[in-house]
This record gives structure tokens, C-alpha cells and sequence, in this order.
């Protein structure tokens, strides 16, 4: 009996599916959560792409540029959406450093520099147990 007992440890032959065995499972995580990444990555980096031709719109019409355009325009430029992509617009007017109305004027009769903060905001559902994304631009508009 100790000698089948000895011949048993010595025996090497099935160390190979066993190893596999404990391994594999632990390779497939990574796979998972490497793909989860980059889905996120993606989601987000569609996110940002969709804001470009809306601050675009912004810089080239100027002040009286739509906020309403400026959201169709980034939500028809959004490549994949969720069913609750959403954009949104805030203006918001400076003197200098000084936060003002944005129907107020400057000091000596100047316009307010006026800036759009575009968000982009979106929830997912799926390999990650459901996530929510938000994205942000700011532009200056002339």
C-alpha cells in the first residue's frame, strides 16, 4: 500500500489539466474585465466625438447660435446611443473673472464673454451591470 501511495505522488501525468484547470477561469476574468474596459473607453470616447460638431456649431455662428441645434446636432452625431442619451446646454456669461448675467454688460459697455458647457450623459446595461456615463465641453462663443 505505501508503495502505490509513493508511485501516486511521483505520478505527473494528469499536472497539466489540472493546471489548466485553475487557470483558465482566471484568464477568462481578464478577458472579461479587458473588454469591459474598452467598452467603456468606447462609450465614452462616442460621447466626446458626438459633442465636436456641437461646439463646432457654437464657434462658428457665435452668440446667437441655438442651444436647441447645438443638442440635435451632438445627439444626430452620437453614433451609438443609449435609449436615455441626453444633451444638455448651459451658457454662462464672465467679465473678466467675475460671473455675470448674461444679459448684463461689462464695465465701459463691453459684451460678457459667454461660454456653453455641453453634457452628453447616457446609461448602459449589459456585461457591466449597468453604467452611467457623462462627458463635458466647454467652448467659448464669440
Amino acid at each position: 500500500m505505501l508503495a502505490r501511495l509513493r508511485q501516486f505522488w511521483k505520478d505527473v501525468r494528469g499536472a497539466t489539466t489540472v493546471e489548466m484547470a485553475l487557470v483558465t477561469p482566471i484568464l477568462a476574468a481578464c478577458v472579461v474585465a479587458g473588454y469591459q474596459v474598452w467598452d467603456a473607453a468606447n462609450r465614452k470616447n462616442d460621447m466626446r466625438l458626438a459633442l465636436q460638431p456641437a461646439v463646432r456649431y457654437y464657434m462658428n455662428v457665435g452668440a446667437t447660435a441655438s442651444d436647441s441645434t447645438a443638442q440635435a446636432l451632438a445627439l444626430a452625431s452620437w453614433h451609438s446611443p443609449p435609449s436615455d442619451a441626453a444633451v444638455t446646454t448651459v451658457r454662462s456669461c464672465r467679465c473678466a473673472q467675475t460671473a455675470i448675467s448674461c444679459t448684463s454688460l461689462c464695465s465701459g459697455n463691453k459684451a460678457p464673454n459667454i461660454f456653453v458647457t455641453l453634457t452628453a450623459t447616457g446609461s448602459w446595461t449589459g456585461v457591466q451591470v449597468g453604467s452611467s456615463y457623462t462627458e463635458t465641453a466647454v467652448t467659448r462663443v464669440k
